[in-house]
């Protein structure tokens, strides 16, 4: 079973971007932003905080730390699943849609550098090294299965399987 003290910091964390994600969501529908990056700035505050726990903290290391003597060859396979699940989504939307070439690096920009940045500390980085102490099948199991609740609460606001799963 899995300690309190453990159990209320995952649950705090799944509980923070839950939230966080309703109140962006809620303030998406009020104002309609013109543009799609405009949807996810109020996550920024989120990143911004996380940003600032890693340095004060001093653990980017800690959760970035990326092997210098790795070749090309090496990474190429790692980034591989990557390169596989943007083709999809290229196909899927029938090539990339924006309405000029700031919009789309503004786009990338928002979700790599905020959308990612957060999950990726959240399930990956925090919640995952918190459950490690616990098992190692237990942390994968969990932070996975908390990421795939979390997102799933997108089909509430009329989003489809579909665009849930991918």
């Amino acid at each position: 079973m899995i300690k309190s003290k453990l159990l209320w910091k995952v649950s705090g964390l799944e509980i923070l971007v839950i939230f966080w994600f309703v109140v962006n969501g809620a303030s998406v529908s009020m104002t309609h932003p013109t543009t799609h990056y405009l949807q996810f700035l109020g996550i920024v505050p989120l990143a911004i905080g996380i940003a600032f726990y890693l340095t004060k903290t001093k653990k980017w290391p800690h959760f970035f730390s990326f092997q210098q003597n790795m070749s090309f060859k090496t990474r190429i396979l790692f980034l591989s699943p990557l390169l596989l699940y943007l083709l999809i989504i290229l196909i899927g939307n029938k090539g990339v849609h924006g309405s000029s070439i700031v919009d789309l690096v503004l786009i990338l920009l928002t979700q790599t550098l905020v959308i990612a940045f957060v999950e990726e500390m959240v399930f990956r980085g925090f919640i995952l090294n918190l459950l490690l102490a616990k098992s190692y099948k237990v942390a994968v199991l969990l932070s996975s299965f908390l990421f795939a609740f979390t997102h799933s609460l997108n089909m509430l606001s009329g989003q489809s399987v579909a665009n849930t799963i991918f």
